[in-house]
């Protein structure tokens, strides 16, 4: 059967065909799956077909489904290539949900999942590699005072490179920075969990605002989502208010819109830079996994991938060098070579032998390494808008100023924006 054929419609098999399938060592499990979940087939009652044309059409029949379900990998990988799913949630205590937390990233296909007041005790916590993926790590920030309450998780599929960015020391919330890099594209996500009810202190707006001092500088995209318990939904509540001038004088936009509480009010919050556009977060109905819903966003994520190389390295560093002169002037390329040697003879002796103990002190292994070009882009020009930076800043640093804080902050991200576009368009990037 050809895959034209499989494409064409269901075709249908006896019951010895399909035993047979399940038997074909041709047909694995996850052929099989998708045989059944695809349609592909419709038992009926005949007389069977011998053996040989039973391994046949398995055979035929897993080569088209493979194909399909390679395309349709290959459409998801592109998917997210260019995008990073993430989902917040205020889990409400990990330990009463892992398996619904580790059925939700798989089903919602997120590749990082934010969870805020976990009520973990130690990075051990057993719920914790419950919830986790196979193909997941993780990160968390365990509450100092009150371990059995509060807490953050961090889950990220692997195959992203993750640092823990270090932030000032706070009181009135909980936070989390972690900085993902995929293929020379890094995104910053700091998580964020204010606990309690109650108006926030004055304390919470001078804290929050020395951490987005910090993220001002950070390179590539910056996210801040959690909860903060504000209800920003309310435009003349004073928290409201002066938390929305706190992030105007960033530069900085809140996008979820709609509850995410079961008693109402808009206290889970997306945040990033202006000149950072999101798709709209997706808010799911609360109740389903805690009393606040869970929200997902796609973020732009492109990656430039280098295609790594692969090549013959000796560990130097590792050489007792006193060792290394002694084995070379004990072999004979530390006595005087006869003299009726030419010269093609002396080139052999010295490659042969030094080669002999380079490998018996340091033997040669492959080692993987990407292409990390220079930055021939930073020009003059260049210099001068990281020159400007830095004194705004120092003025900001002075003052204190509202006003000198936002000009700052928008000469910052403008600074990434050129940049980025000038090494767009030199066709490098950075490592």
């Amino acid at each position: 059967m050809s895959i034209h054929e499989v494409s064409s419609g269901p075709r249908t098999y006896t019951s010895d065909q399909l035993k047979s399938f399940n038997r074909s060592c041709l047909l694995r499990r996850a052929v099989r799956k998708s045989l059944f979940a695809l349609g592909l087939w419709q038992p009926r009652r005949c007389r069977s077909l011998p053996d040989t044309e039973s391994r046949s059409v398995a055979h035929d029949l897993s080569q088209a489904v493979i194909e399909e379900v390679n395309n349709n990998n290959e459409r998801r990988n592109v998917d997210m290539r260019t995008k990073l799913s993430v989902g917040w949630l205020n889990v409400q205590s990990l330990r009463n949900k892992p398996t619904a937390i580790c059925e939700t990233i798989d089903d919602r296909h997120l590749d990082v999942a934010v969870l805020t007041e976990t009520w973990h005790g130690s990075s051990d916590d057993i719920c914790l590699r419950l919830a986790t993926p196979s193909d997941f790590s993780t990160v968390d920030a365990v509450r100092k005072l009150d371990p059995d309450h509060g807490g953050i998780v961090v889950l990220y599929r692997s195959c992203y490179r993750c640092v823990v960015v270090p932030l000032p020391d706070t009181v009135t919330f909980e936070a989390l920075c972690l900085r993902l890099t995929d293929g020379g594209e890094s995104i910053t996500l700091l998580s964020i969990y204010r606990p309690g009810t109650r108006p926030p202190p004055a304390a919470f707006y001078d804290e929050l605002a020395m951490v987005f001092e910090m993220l001002v500088q950070q390179c590539g995209a910056v996210v801040v989502g959690g909860d903060i318990n504000i209800h920003v939904e309310k435009l003349a509540d004073p928290d409201a208010v002066r938390f929305a001038d706190l992030l105007q004088s960033f530069d900085m936009v809140q996008h979820v819109v709609g509850p995410t509480q079961k008693s109402g009010g808009t206290l889970d919050h997306v945040i990033t830079f202006a000149d950072y556009v999101i798709d709209t977060p997706v808010v799911d109905p609360p109740g389903v996994l805690s009393d606040h819903s869970l929200v997902v966003s796609c973020l732009p994520f492109a990656r430039h991938v280098a295609p790594p190389t692969n090549r013959r390295v000796r560990s130097w560093r590792m050489v007792d060098l006193s060792s290394f002169r002694d084995a070379i002037t004990n072999s004979p390329l530390g006595h005087l070579p006869p003299t009726s040697a030419g010269s093609s003879e002396l080139f052999d002796i010295y490659c042969t032998e030094l080669r002999r103990i380079a490998d018996l002190f340091a033997p040669e292994h492959w080692a993987r390494s990407r292409v990390r070009p220079l930055s021939p882009w930073f020009d003059a020009e260049c210099r001068a808008i990281r020159r400007n930076c830095r004194r705004l800043e120092r003025r900001y640093r002075r003052s204190k100023s509202d006003e000198d804080r936002a000009e700052w902050t928008k000469a910052v991200r403008q600074k990434h924006i050129d940049f980025y576009r000038r090494k767009m368009t030199t066709g490098h990037t950075d490592s």
